[in-house]
């Protein structure tokens, strides 16, 4: 009981300290855009990255990396639209910040 509680009351210092923790877990239209399948950080089931649409993903996840510019998942994801729009080297920054920032799936 004790142990129960106390994962609640971390559960709810969290969400109320920092707001960023809660929205990352809460779909955005960059994730349904250009969520990657392979992303263990993904909170939709993600998109094939043939069938990707460049134009809407880009337009997406350049919103959410300024709205929530410490999501590293909208990082990635940002990165992945631009390269499918053959924007390689803003791809490649983008990819960059990610995985210096610890996203695994970025660093490959």
């Amino acid at each position: 009981m004790k142990q129960q509680f106390s994962t609640c009351l971390l559960a709810l210092i969290l969400l109320s300290t920092y707001p960023a923790f809660s929205q990352s877990l809460q779909p955005n239209e960059c994730d349904n855009f250009a969520a990657s399948p392979d992303d263990p950080y993904r909170v939709v089931e993600g998109v094939k990255y043939e069938m990707l649409d460049a134009k809407s993903a880009i337009n997406a996840c350049e919103k959410a990396v300024s709205e929530f510019p410490n999501i590293l998942r909208f990082q990635f994801q940002y990165g992945r639209a631009l390269e499918q729009g053959e924007k390689y080297r803003e791809a490649a920054s983008w990819y960059r910040i990610a995985a210096d920032k610890g996203h695994t799936v970025a660093q490959n």
